[in-house]
């Protein structure tokens, strides 16, 4: 009963959700074993009467007439006789029987005879009639006889009107008649007969959902009959008024149709039709009454006149005619659902030439009916719905109701579902459906409305076959929400795809198409975008052509050359900030212009247009200084504003600009009104929730410059507080590592200047601290986010720990970025985050670390989080108790940045000295004196002091670790009174902390085992002679216990392959930083110019699924640490950030360049050091670096303090190679 019952539902609903497989399989079992036990009752209540009462009718011989048994009653003949006798006749007409004519006959008389001794005061059995409609349709088919098959219909009308609405039967005789009726049509033409067979599918509709107890055999019996019914509809179109008049004795009627058939054939779209069918209307009888399907003709003979003239008139008349056409047919007829939808589209034309919405309001009043009156059954309800959708997104269009484009989208879902796939009409459905869904996103932002879009408009693609030439039109329409969806999220690929599907577009179209002028535009204007992403000069000046060929082929009253002209200006200033050329602005202005003052009131969207203007009016300013241009410049983005509704995703953007225009015009001439414009509009862009994070973190950038200088600092605070919240939002787990690294590029230093700003307003240190932790590092708190460890979660919550780490998983592999899955999967893992933070137990889950959380990060170490900005410099001194700040008042941004950048260029000897004496004055110093470090160390090697430094901003490349006065008695050095580490941010410290805890309690640990890879010999670059040297004495070093893998000179796949379940990885070989893209950087193999071991790569490890996650990575190359991208400073995207990342608890590496001599001694120091009793220990590791180089320096011992006499650094023009460039200096350790 359950699966009929959803069988049912499906076909007469339509449902889009499948059931699942394991509930269809159970329901069949149970449908099975209780049919094998229950077969008996269940026969008997089918045929509505109970077996312990009445005998089986089937159970005895069939008797002959004549001899005739008499019931309780003195009856000669009772119900279940009659049952009895036509169930016989019927059972052997199907053995064969009703191919015999005469058995046939011989038949239908006994039972004839039969009947007339059935009480007359009693109902005939329904068993009965519709057995005897069945031989009567049994004998029509053998002699054809017309007489036949009228009395097959009146015997089964019979039987259906004899029948309980209740009974089982019910879709069985109306499946039966529904039959006969369309034969009969078949022969006789009387529409009549199609109009009764339809409604007899309404009634099987109805009696579904009565008692879904239907069978198979009657599901398959009304599909064939709706076939049947639909193949004579489709005979009929062609001929359908022509057909229907010739059926009537009037004349009239049969000229009008053959005159609509006429012209329809001929494709002619002239008037002479409409003046034929009006002089046959003249000359017709007086006082004829006209049918209505006279009137739907001629309607429709005059629509096709009006498309050709565009006189109003006309379609007036057309809409009169039909409208008295519907008045005429009533709702059982078969026209009367497609008289409504004719009427909708007449309305909706004279809408959109009147720009009058109650006209359109009717015309949906009218759609609405139709679809009302069209059965689910019907080929045409998918049509229909489509009419609707449109009408509605129309609606949408004049009004701006969101909640018509939802009806819209909603309706055109169902159309989709009307179609089958192999459908004609299904790609127009999913090409409306795509549309609607990215009108929706652009006036919502919904990524998912966008994402919709996109896979609706690939569905319309794929429906559409190679040589169609819609092919073309759905091609451009996708890469035109492609194109869209890079611009809100930032994906490349989109973009790349989005160009790819337009040139492919633009292929299939010939020079002289009328289609060419938009996909051209679509693809300039996508050209446009990349150019701004990749700064290609060729891109762009494609974009030109591209735009000038849209302008050129568009004519001058076709309505879109509006807006192609706005792209043509807008592009023509675009390649003026690139190259100069005044020509270029002069002429976008003066298309803009153009654009502008044919604008007429009301236009639907004159924003684009004023804005593009206002940007070019702009940007000539900036050249000229005519200040003419800036105040027209912002009197167009007023304009453009107002005409931009509040909840607009672009609204930001334009507000941000208006107000920079704001600013711009303070600077020239003073007046306070234009400085409080600029804030006060780009306040509001910041607080533009509809908008995408980027427009509004742009707008934070520029108000906090403006409120800087009026020393606004609680605003300030609260703009760059709200900026910083946004940053991970703009940077979506589901791009890719490049456009999210993209994104950041944009905003470096926002963190820092929250944070300054926070501490001038009077913010305490921890929330200064807390902020700057939420806005540096973002990529890599990102992916520590989705690495955290789920234990606690998994054991008081498992399916939502375990609905948490499916999605995890999606997004922490390396994937297409423009894959659905994956950004279907980012957005229900911010929805599982929030249902977890509504847990009691875990209402901190993934948040931004508390100031308890600080603390918690220092348990064995001192934690130094300096902040830079042009604001202040602090230094956040984080300890297990207490979190105490330090503001560094010598210690500047700018000289920051200056020292940085020298360094980079190729410091050698007295530079970096003088380097490091500066870092101990301004920074390093004070720290330790706050701290209490205030001494040379004189303890034992374990009891050394620690630090951690988390640098921001420049300072991230220099080497605070060696910070001090490096002579003498080395008593103001930070190497000689402390152990120092680095973190990129207190997420990551707080990430190798738990990677430490699992490994200490784990009960199985895994057996160590050391992964050494010797590059000695590296294709393109210079060989590494001590590299052989450094693995062999590693190797000698490292004690049996531990299993060793060595591999020289190995290719990428055979050394990700071993590393995977290492717990130490050594590499001695080259490095290199990539100096734009530091995901690129690398560790270089002997592929490595093919395949590169990446950031990325090692990021994609992810061994800190291990039970016990690996201990060290040293990486002895240079340049493993740092980041050559100066706006991604604070995302410590780098070699050594990466392997913390992948799992490493420690990891080693360095600055700059070091000396192949130097690598040895080191690493051998780092593991005497660190390896105690047969193991590696976590502990050990810092303070092995610690002394490997304090002894590289000199003047310094493994233990204890270092003592007057040392030997001292030599000074430039020293003799000692080792120290060149002070590579002791360069080596760092990341870690806990």
């Amino acid at each position: 009963h359950k699966l009929f019952f959803l069988q049912n539902q499906y076909i007469t609903q339509r449902m889009v959700s499948p059931l699942k497989f394991t509930e269809v399989v159970g329901w069949l079992l149970g449908l099975v074993f209780t049919w094998l036990r229950m077969r008996d009752a269940l026969h008997n209540i089918l045929l509505g009467y109970s077996k312990t009462e009445r005998p089986d009718p089937y159970s005895v011989l069939p008797l002959e007439h004549g001899n005739v048994e008499t019931d309780k009653r003195g009856c000669g003949v009772d119900d279940d006789f009659l049952i009895k006798h036509i169930g016989d006749l019927v059972k052997e007409a199907g053995a064969g029987k009703s191919q015999d004519a005469v058995w046939l006959a011989n038949s239908m008389s006994s039972a004839t005879a039969l009947l007339s001794e059935f009480p007359s005061d009693r109902t005939v059995p329904v068993y009965f009639t519709s057995g005897m409609g069945f031989l009567s349709l049994m004998r029509y088919n053998l002699t054809k006889d017309i007489e036949d098959i009228q009395n097959a219909a009146n015997w089964s009308e019979k039987a259906l009107s004899a029948a309980d609405e209740n009974d089982p039967r019910m879709i069985s005789l109306l499946n039966n008649l529904g039959d006969i009726l369309v034969t009969r049509y078949s022969l006789l033409k009387n529409p009549d007969d199609l109009v009764n067979a339809r409604n007899r599918i309404h009634d099987i509709y109805d009696a579904m959902q009565r008692s879904p107890l239907a069978s198979q055999v009657d599901l398959d019996n009304a599909a064939k009959l709706i076939i049947n019914i639909e193949g004579s509809e489709r005979a009929m179109k062609p001929q359908a008024a022509l057909n229907a008049a010739s059926n009537s004795s009037d004349e009239i009627s049969t000229q009008i149709a053959e005159i609509l058939s006429e012209f329809q054939k001929s494709g002619r779209t002239d008037t002479s039709a409409y003046r034929r069918a009006r002089t046959v209307l003249e000359n017709a009888p007086e006082g004829r009454n006209t049918p209505a399907q006279d009137l739907h003709n001629l309607g429709v003979i005059v629509y096709d006149g009006y498309k050709n003239t565009s006189n109003l008139c006309e379609l007036n008349h057309a809409i009169s005619l039909v409208r008295q056409a519907v008045e005429k047919t009533s709702k059982a007829e078969l026209c009367y659902a497609g008289s409504l939808r004719f009427l909708s589209i007449l309305l909706e034309e004279k809408s959109h030439r009147m720009n009058d919405v109650e006209i359109l309001n009717e015309a949906i009043a009218f759609s609405r009916e139709g679809v009302k009156e069209t059965s689910v059954f019907n080929t045409s309800r998918s049509d229909r719905l489509h009419v609707l959708a449109g009408q509605l997104g129309k609606r949408y269009e004049m009004t701006k109701s969101l909640p018509d484009l939802g009806e819209a989208i909603e309706t055109m879902k169902k159309a989709v579902v009307a179609t089958t796939k192999d459908s004609s009409d299904r790609a127009n459905c999913l090409q409306t459906l795509a549309n609607q869904f990215g009108k929706r996103f652009e006036r919502t932002g919904s990524e998912e409305d966008i994402d919709q879009a996109i896979l609706r408009a690939e569905e319309a693609v794929e429906s559409t076959s190679e040589g169609d030439p819609q092919r073309a039109v759905r091609l451009s329409n996708l890469g035109a929400w492609l194109g869209r969806r890079y611009q809100r999220i930032g994906a490349l690929k989109d973009m790349d795809l989005a160009i790819s599907r337009m040139e492919d577009a633009m292929v299939l179209t010939p020079e002289n198409s009328p289609m060419r002028a938009q996909f051209a535009n679509n693809l300039a204007i996508n050209l446009q975008n990349r150019a701004a992403r990749t700064h290609s000069t060729e891109d762009l000046d494609r974009a030109i052509l591209c735009a000038g060929e849209a302008v050129q082929k568009t004519p001058s009253d076709n309505p879109n050359r509006e807006q192609r002209l706005t792209n043509l200006g807008g592009l023509l200033a675009t390649r003026y900030d690139q190259k100069g050329d005044l020509e270029d602005i002069n002429l976008a202005i003066s298309r803009l212009e153009e654009v502008a003052s044919a604008i007429p009131k009301g236009h639907l969207d004159p924003a684009m247009c004023l804005n593009n203007l206002s940007l070019a009016l702009g940007t000539r300013f900036r050249k000229t200084e005519d200040v003419k241009d800036l105040n027209r410049a912002i009197l167009m983005m007023t304009d453009a504003l107002s005409a931009t509704p509040e909840d607009h995703p672009d609204r930001a953007g334009r507000l941000r600009t208006l107000g920079i225009q704001h600013g711009r015009k303070f600077k020239v001439t003073n007046n306070p009104f234009d400085r409080e414009e600029a804030i006060r509009l780009q306040i509001q862009a910041v607080e533009s929730d509809y908008a995408a994070p980027a427009p509004r973190i742009s707008a934070a950038l520029s108000v906090v410059r403006l409120l800087n200088e009026v020393e606004e600092w609680g605003e300030i605070r609260r703009i760059a507080s709200i900026a910083v919240e946004l940053l991970p939002q703009a940077s979506s787990r589901s791009l890719g590592q490049e456009d999210q690294q993209h994104i950041l590029q944009q905003f470096p230093g926002l963190a820092s200047l929250a944070s300054a700003a926070t501490l001038q307003a009077g913010g305490s240190g921890a929330e200064a601290a807390a902020i700057l932790e939420v806005g540096r590092g973002v990529l890599s708190n990102l992916r520590f986010e989705v690495r955290t460890d789920l234990s606690i979660l998994r054991e008081n919550h498992p399916s939502m720990a375990r609905e948490f780490a499916q999605l995890r998983d999606e997004l922490d592999s390396p994937s297409d970025s423009t894959s659905s899955r994956r950004r279907t999967a980012a957005r229900k893992l911010k929805e599982t985050i929030d249902n977890i933070r509504q847990l009691p137990e875990f209402r901190e889950f993934l948040l931004p670390p508390t100031a308890n959380d600080l603390m918690g990060a220092a348990i064995s170490q001192t934690i130094v989080l300096i902040n830079v900005s042009p604001v202040r410099c602090d230094a956040f001194l984080i300890q297990k108790d207490k979190i105490e700040l330090l503001q560094l008042p010598d210690l500047t941004d700018a000289e920051i940045e200056r020292r940085a950048l020298m360094l980079k260029a190729g410091l050698h000897n007295r530079g970096i000295l003088e380097l490091l004496e500066w870092l101990w004055d301004t920074l390093a110093g004070p720290v330790l004196e706050k701290l209490g470090f205030d001494s040379p160390g004189s303890l034992q090697c374990s009891q050394w002091p620690r630090i951690c430094w988390i640098p921001t901003g420049s300072l991230c490349s220099l080497p605070i670790h060696g910070a001090g006065y490096h002579h003498g008695d080395f008593s103001r050095t930070v190497l000689d009174r402390v152990v120092s580490s680095y973190g990129t941010s207190i997420k990551a410290l707080l990430y190798a902390q738990r990677n430490s805890t699992r490994q200490e309690t784990s009960l199985d640990p895994a057996p160590e085992k050391v992964v050494l890879v010797s590059m000695s010999q590296t294709p393109g670059l210079k060989p590494l002679a001590g590299a052989d040297t450094e693995i062999a004495a590693l190797e000698s070093l490292l004690p049996p216990t531990i299993q060793t893998s060595k591999h020289t000179n190995p290719f990428k796949a055979q050394l990700i392959d071993s590393i995977k379940d290492c717990s130490i990885f050594h590499f001695a070989g080259h490095g290199e930083s990539h100096p734009a893209d530091p995901s690129r950087s690398k560790l270089l193999l002997s592929d490595w110019q093919s395949d590169p071991l990446t950031v990325q790569d090692l990021v994609a490890l992810k061994l800190h699924e291990h039970p016990g996650p690996p201990l060290l990575a040293y990486l002895s190359a240079c340049s493993t640490g740092v980041n050559q991208e100066l706006k991604l400073l604070d995302e410590g995207i780098h070699l050594m950030g990466a392997c913390q990342l992948a799992g490493f608890r420690h990891v080693v590496g360095s600055l700059w360049e070091v000396l192949d001599k130097d690598c040895v001694e080191v690493a051998k120091e780092v593991y005497n050091t660190a390896i105690v009793d047969g193991r590696m220990r976590d502990e050990s590791v810092a303070l092995g670096l610690h002394n490997a180089i304090r002894k590289l320096r000199g003047g310094g011992r493994p233990m204890g303090a270092a003592r007057a006499g040392d030997r001292h650094i030599k000074l430039a023009g020293s003799s000692y190679r080792r120290y060149e460039r002070m590579s002791w200096a360069a080596y760092i350790h990341m870690g806990t």
